[in-house]
């Protein structure tokens, strides 16, 4: 893979990792535009760059969790629908990556979902307890699909719970933390005696770093003040996109 080809795809698994725009969505339309192939240890290497600026941004929120055992067990449990899900229905989620042409379908889901939860549910001031955290899991299954966003549906269930808006993002982030972990160690499993490394990688690594501390940033000081329902603008004309330019 050519270093530019291998930075574009790095910056852009770290700014749509935390986006809620859907990653895995932007990183099939980017590897079928640049006509790259998967690349198991690239793909490795790119779920710990996004690993790290979640920890070090939420780094409060992460020592939290160890002094706060309770709130440690809610992250669990939100992390358990998905996994679960993964588990037994690994080939049906398979499939859905093959077929891609449910992109344009996948990114409506997540521009509706985004915008009826930022415009219509109203904001409350809850806090997350064991059966919103269930809520919080159960709504993560659906971004196993491609296009539909895990931190658009996290942070839209915290939203339908009524879930106060700083600990709403803040639960929403560290629940990635668990889902970059077990993706990293499904696929390190996987590719045990077949991993190489080759130069392009680090730059990758470096771009998907930045990229995820730029898209975390942007979030925490922008979230308020515009919302999520402009991300929900910007599928739909993705959607749109790929429908008329027939990228696929």
């Amino acid at each position: 893979m050519e270093v530019y080809k291998a930075v574009i795809l790095g910056f852009l698994q770290g700014v749509t990792e935390f986006l809620p725009i859907s990653s895995s969505g932007h990183l099939i339309i980017a590897s079928k535009l640049l006509n790259v192939d998967s690349d198991l240890f690239f793909d490795i290497l790119l779920h710990i760059a996004t690993l790290l600026p979640v920890i070090i941004v939420f780094f409060k929120d992460v020592i939290k969790l160890f002094t706060h055992p309770v709130r440690l067990l809610y992250l669990v449990i939100a992390t358990l629908p998905a996994g679960l899900a993964g588990l037994l229905f690994n080939d049906f989620f398979e499939s859905a990556f093959a077929s891609v042409k449910i992109l344009p379908i996948t990114f409506l889901i997540t521009a509706t979902m985004l915008y009826i939860t930022d415009k219509l549910v109203k904001s409350k001031s809850k806090k997350v307890t064991a059966l919103s955290s269930l809520f919080y899991g159960g709504m993560q299954v659906l971004a196993l699909l491609p296009g539909i966003s895990r931190s658009g549906t996290c942070i839209s269930a915290g939203k339908i719970l009524g879930i106060d808006e700083t600990e709403n993002l803040s639960f929403s982030f560290l629940m990635s933390i668990p889902i970059i972990i077990g993706s990293f160690l499904k696929k390190t499993m996987d590719g045990v005696g077949h991993l190489t490394y080759s130069p392009y990688m680090a730059w990758g690594f470096v771009s998907a770093l930045i990229g995820g501390f730029v898209s975390l940033i942007l979030l925490k000081r922008l979230s308020k003040k515009i919302g999520f329902a402009w991300y929900s603008v910007y599928l739909i004309i993705l959607s749109a996109s790929i429908m008329v330019f027939n990228v696929f």
